[in-house]
């Protein structure tokens, strides 16, 4: 499902005339639903910013619950009857909120239409791990450039055993900030006011826990109770007739005439009648009346 994010951040720079270089810190909170439950993380930063170098280490901390579910899948091929009970299984997914850093080292690329565009190439590493899951490093690269002062692209790769590969493209709209005389050198104190890089979003790591056998449930919360019936000439029914699906009863009127007299219920109620009558495949009746009884199915076995 969609989700949505917020950050709220402050920061300090310093530019240094001589060594024409910005350095600079910033701590930020992040608020990220966008991976089916909510995260929180604080995190702090390092840059500085040059005309032939640039550097960048942040830093990522959860401040919420760590771990959170976000979603249950059914399995559909899983159904199957036990005694008289219907199972099936599921699997139910868990995100563990990651603490961790990355690193980058980015130079800009020669040329005079590279200069003009401040196109920049940067490459880097960062570590994540968190309590039950994998830790993870990995490598990551990005081309960034202006299109004009007040818009930037970028295109980022990154890659680990955890996260797999991941492209992503983006699209920085800046308004404001200071603008220096293009008559005259440029210099670094015009990316005073450039957005800070770092990762906004939470990493989050997807684990997915299967369940097995489980109990099919009526809306009252009790289980669905299923009375099984046989009647193959192929394949006699000698018995005993339990109507359950390993010892089906051996008509209708069996399972009609059953009642249970201790069914698993959290609070029990006796005597039961079954919720659902199951005919199995290749079953053969003839002259066979039914008259069916308030609030329970008759169901036949598809053949094949």
């Amino acid at each position: 499902k969609d989700g949505w994010g917020a950050n709220l951040g402050a920061g300090y720079r310093h530019y240094i005339a001589k060594w024409d270089r910005i350095v600079g810190i910033n701590a930020y909170y992040d608020y990220d639903n966008t991976s089916g439950s909510l995260f929180r993380q604080a995190g702090m930063g390092f840059e500085t910013l040059g005309r032939n170098w640039d550097s960048r280490l942040n830093t990522y901390f959860p401040v919420s619950r760590e771990q959170s579910e976000l979603g249950l899948r059914f399995l559909q091929d899983s159904i199957r009857f036990s005694g008289n009970q219907i199972l099936y299984d599921q699997i139910r997914t868990f995100g563990t909120q990651m603490k961790g850093l990355d690193h980058e080292v980015g130079v800009p690329l020669p040329g005079r239409f590279a200069e003009g565009h401040d196109v920049r190439l940067f490459a880097g590493w960062y570590h994540f791990n968190g309590p039950k899951v994998q830790n993870t490093t990995g490598w990551k690269g990005r081309l960034q450039g202006e299109v004009t002062p007040n818009v930037a692209m970028a295109l980022e790769v990154t890659n680990d055993t955890l996260f797999d590969t991941n492209v992503v493209f983006s699209v920085a709209f800046q308004y404001g900030g200071f603008r220096e005389d293009t008559n005259r050198p440029r210099s670094q104190f015009s990316r005073m006011t450039t957005p800070v890089q770092r990762q906004y979003t939470a990493m989050v790591a997807r684990t997915d826990v299967l369940e097995t056998g489980i109990v099919a449930l009526k809306p009252d919360g009790n289980p669905y109770l299923v009375e099984h019936v046989a009647n193959n000439p192929a394949d006699p029914n000698v018995g005993p007739f339990l109507g359950t699906v390993e010892n089906p009863f051996l008509t209708i009127a069996q399972a009609q005439a059953n009642v249970f007299t201790n069914p698993p219920f959290a609070v029990p109620v006796s005597p039961y009648p079954g919720d659902i009558i199951f005919v199995h495949t290749n079953s053969q009746y003839v002259n066979t009346n039914v008259v069916l009884e308030p609030n329970v199915r008759v169901l036949g076995e598809a053949d094949g």
